[in-house]
């Protein structure tokens, strides 16, 4: 995976992280999802470091790829909603 794109997975999580736990300081409904959150940036550097393993099958690692891409995904979405939700 190339350096800019894992560069960006992971300010794209981290931005979410930081947004949403701002908003659950304000909205008591976002507190779970703050809480979830923090395990996101966790997740891409688990994927990234078992695809970056020279144990790791190429089949493994695209997999690991993917999923680090679904993750960018689902914090990319969410992020999207806050405003709904009443987060600045």
């Amino acid at each position: 995976m190339p350096a800019s794109e894992v560069k960006r997975a992971r300010d794209a999580c981290q931005a979410y992280v930081d947004k949403v736990c701002a908003c659950a300081e304000t909205v008591p409904a976002m507190k779970q999802p703050c809480r979830l959150s923090r395990a996101l940036p966790d997740a891409i550097q688990v994927n990234l470091e078992v695809g970056a393993s020279d144990d790791t099958t190429r089949r493994d690692a695209l997999q690991t790829q993917d999923s680090v891409r679904k993750i960018v995904k689902e914090c990319i979405e969410e992020l999207a909603k806050l405003p709904a939700a009443g987060c600045p």
